[in-house]
């Protein structure tokens, strides 16, 4: 019994490599607008759009299971190589969009640390922008092909900031529930802009990720 267990929660470990493309950056920055403007009315929001995801990731895994072939080998197959490059382009477009936004919230979260330095120096903040994506997506595209091996360090470094994504979600959620004594709220804004609210909907329900 404690070895099925074990050998069960071994094979979360896939699951939490797909849950990362959809929970980054842009995630946490979404839902922290969101949830400041909206409160716990957007919570039936995230819920749908959970639900969703994970009918779209089950029937994905299936097709991946029946299929021998990749999924847009088969679509060549079955409707043809223009509808599959054309399907291509758009998923390529759905992710390359949802990275500007992670850029945008990695430059958002950076940004602060050096603009004391930044006043005093010929650094702009266009230039400063600059500099901080090219270092970071640069560090990334290292890690992923000219140092293959470090892969799997960072795939476990993965699953550990999942974890603690997930953990300080949860903890700020029961926080705002159980209102515990001493706590006190920040104002949100009175403006609630339904962009970020779509924003969440599409970094939660990912059709792009799930394929």
């Amino acid at each position: 019994m404690r070895y099925q267990f074990l050998r069960g929660l071994k094979g979360v470990g896939p699951a939490i490599i797909v849950a990362t493309v959809v929970l980054g950056p842009g995630s946490i920055l979404t839902s922290s607008k969101v949830g400041s403007e909206f409160g716990l009315t957007a919570l039936f929001f995230v819920l749908l759009a959970s639900i969703l995801m994970i009918g779209m990731v089950v029937l994905s895994t299936h097709l991946g299971l029946v299929y021998e072939n990749s999924l847009c080998e088969e679509l060549t197959e079955h409707i043809g190589r223009g509808a599959s490059v054309f399907i291509g382009a758009v998923l390529f477009l759905v992710v390359a969009l949802f990275q500007s936004s992670n850029n945008i919230t990695v430059i958002a979260g950076i940004e602060p640390l050096f603009e004391s330095e930044c006043d005093d120096s010929v650094l702009g903040p266009t230039v400063l922008r600059a500099l901080i994506l090219i270092s970071v997506n640069g560090f990334v595209i290292v890690c992923l092909y000219p140092m293959g091996h470090v892969y799997s360090l960072i795939e476990r470094a993965m699953k550990v900031l999942m974890l603690v994504m997930v953990l300080a979600f949860v903890f700020n959620f029961l926080i705002v529930l159980l209102k515990p004594r001493g706590y006190v709220p920040m104002a949100g804004s009175n403006n609630q802009d339904l962009i970020p609210l779509l924003a969440m909907i599409g970094t939660t329900f990912s059709i792009g990720g799930a394929f």
